[in-house]
């Protein structure tokens, strides 16, 4: 049991540290004009688990506050990737004011990718265990009687 509640709070720590960075863009953003570069889709693999998924990846330019043009890469889910225009498309980039290399095309799309896969494996995790926990105490209960 103590096994998968450590596995829950790794797998919940992992999506964590993916939502961090999108919170802070959507609370403080600032948008500027930018375009799209390039769109991919790449396999991305999932460390310790054979698993394998695709990541949408948008890569833009965008001027930064102080004026110079600097790049940007962002793992967006599949409809969003799809209603995206081309290469050289225009794009609204959101970027941090104190960091502009903190910066997204969408600060909104948190679940891309890996981190679904990391939130679905912490519940069930977090379930395994509490069900272990759950049907312990009911043998200990019954062989009690």
């Amino acid at each position: 049991m103590i096994v998968f509640f450590i596995g829950a709070l790794g797998f919940g720590y992992q999506t964590y540290r993916r939502l961090s960075l999108p919170i802070q863009l959507i609370q403080r953003a600032v948008t500027v004009d930018g375009n799209i570069t390039e769109k991919l889709v790449q396999s991305q693999r999932i460390s310790l688990l054979p698993v394998n998924v695709p990541a949408y990846v948008v890569r833009y330019t965008f001027p930064n506050l102080q004026g110079q043009m600097r790049t940007g890469e962002q793992i967006v889910t599949r409809p969003y990737f799809d209603a995206l225009g081309g290469q050289g498309a225009p794009a609204t980039i959101n970027i941090y004011p104190e960091d502009n290399s903190i910066n997204a095309i969408d600060p909104r799309l948190t679940f891309p990718a890996a981190s679904g896969v990391y939130f679905t494996n912490a519940i069930i995790c977090l379930i395994t265990a509490y069900l272990i926990l759950l049907f312990g105490v009911m043998e200990k209960r019954s062989s009690k009687r």
